[in-house]
């Protein structure tokens, strides 16, 4: 009996080694290839890339090599230096261009043997013997230059030169792809492929001598992006006894070029609007002078969006000489015009009633400014359309004059004599709605009054005039 046992004994111990040593070996899974951080190897290694330092990279684009940068109008306040490397030795996969990729013999790798899912790595062994670095000679200069011309800085730039000794190489396959024939890629400088912690790479290019074989695309200094360059008038507007501050924004756009061009284009229809020719004529441009810009910049589920803020001024004379170049133009004998006559049929159907000239055309006044008030959705009653047309009247009336933020403060309001009114009924459907219109006028003995009141104690907090005039475009329930 105690044979037996001794026997099972053995005999297990013999099979659990057997099945030990036939236990397959884990496949080395090998190290991460991912890219270093914005560090990209170079197209053709040189001795002095100094003509390609401080230019400005486009935006967005993810393919870059030394030719991809572009020397701007600001790329004249970047200078550079040599700060020594110190003989550091070591391993990094870098981003590569395709035209980098082409010349290393990189183009192709993925499909045939080695599978459709490998990737393009390209490594490179260096010893650092030093870096060329970008420094600005003048940052107060530089950003004004960023800040004043958008379009000749980007958010990043070409800030940095790696120097160093090495080898440049590239994979042909990793994991369970080792075993399969590699087949030959391009012509490389030094042939042969060696395999390293799971992946096989091809020996592509070496370069024995100290010589810039990368480079780093660096975030612009003082770039719009990262510095607001607004000050305290974007929230509160300046006074001036001299004039009017007018402020606007662009809201979210495309660009930073599309930004100001929207907030440039809100300023004019805030110059119009204060001077009280914005319904009279379009071609009078009061005078109105831009004192200062911000650019404001934020990405929102990985889009980015730029919006624009501009600072204008308006002077008194500047915007009565506005008014009475309107006012001469409205006294001014108009032109007749022929309009032939079309035949029509004899039975034609009813027509609303057409209102006074002024809903389309706003006269215009010597001693005060017109007004007029109306409203988008139709009322059910005319005494409901009169109520809208109202208190849009009085709305634009403290746009025109700029003086609602003052009215509101003191608890007073703007005195509006009602001139005419004009009310179209309309027939929608099965039922009757109506539209008003009031003709409004605002002497200049009421705007005295109201700029004679007195200034708040504290800084009245409103809408911007931006804001103010997109409410007075909403219909008034």
């Amino acid at each position: 009996m105690a044979r037996l046992q001794r026997f099972t004994v053995a005999w297990w111990t013999v099979a659990l080694l057997l099945l030990g040593g036939c236990r397959k070996a884990a496949i080395p899974s090998g190290p991460s290839l991912s890219p270093m951080h914005n560090v990209y190897l170079r197209t053709g290694f040189d001795t002095d890339p100094s003509a390609y330092m401080g230019r400005f990279l486009p935006e967005g684009l993810s393919e870059l090599d030394e030719s991809s940068g572009m020397a701007l109008a600001c790329s004249k306040h970047i200078s550079w230096q040599f700060i020594e490397g110190g003989g550091v030795q070591t391993t990094n996969v870098l981003h590569t261009s395709i035209n980098t990729r082409a010349q290393l013999g990189a183009v192709g790798i993925g499909d045939g043997a080695v599978g459709v899912e490998q990737a393009h790595a390209v490594r490179v062994s260096y010893t650092l013997t030093g870096k060329m670095v970008s420094t600005i000679d003048d940052p107060a200069a530089f950003a004004e230059c960023c800040k004043s011309q958008p379009d000749q800085c980007t958010n990043r730039m070409v800030g940095e030169f790696l120097q160093g000794t090495g080898s440049v190489d590239v994979e042909v396959a990793r994991g369970r792809h080792l075993g399969v024939e590699v087949r030959p890629l391009g012509s490389p400088v030094a042939g042969g492929v060696h395999v390293s912690d799971g992946v096989a790479w091809r020996r592509a290019v070496v370069f024995p001598e100290p010589v810039y074989f990368a480079f780093k695309a660096t975030p612009t200094p003082y770039e719009q992006a990262a510095v607001r360059t607004c000050s305290d008038w974007v929230d509160v507007l300046p006074e001036s006894p001299e004039g009017l501050y007018l402020r606007a924004s662009s809201g979210p756009a495309w660009s930073e070029q599309s930004a100001r061009a929207k907030a440039r284009k809100g300023l004019s229809e805030q110059a119009l609007a204060v001077a009280g020719i914005a319904h009279v004529s379009k071609a009078v441009v009061p005078g109105v002078h831009e004192q200062d810009w911000c650019m404001e910049r934020y990405t929102e589920e990985g889009q980015t969006w730029y919006a624009a803020h501009v600072l204008g001024f308006m002077d008194d004379d500047a915007r009565a000489e506005a008014r009475a170049e309107v006012y001469a133009e409205a006294q001014a004998p108009k032109k007749a015009i022929t309009v032939p006559v079309l035949a029509r049929p004899e039975a034609t159907a009813p027509s609303a009633p057409a209102c006074a000239d002024w809903t389309e055309t706003v006269p215009a006044s010597g001693d005060g400014l017109f007004v007029v008030g109306r409203h988008a959705l139709p009322a059910v009653t005319k005494q409901g359309a009169r109520l809208k047309a109202r208190a849009n009247a009085h709305l634009q009336a403290g746009l025109a004059t700029g003086l609602g933020a003052l009215a509101l403060a003191n608890g007073t309001s703007i005195g509006v004599q009602e001139r005419d009114w004009c009310i179209v009924p309309m027939q929608i459907g099965g039922g009757r709605l109506y539209q008003a219109s009031m003709l409004g006028f605002v002497s200049e003995a009421e705007q005295a009054r109201l700029r004679a009141l007195p200034q708040p104690a504290a800084p009245l907090v409103v809408a911007s005039p931006a804001q103010a005039l997109r409410a007075a475009s909403e219909p008034v329930r």
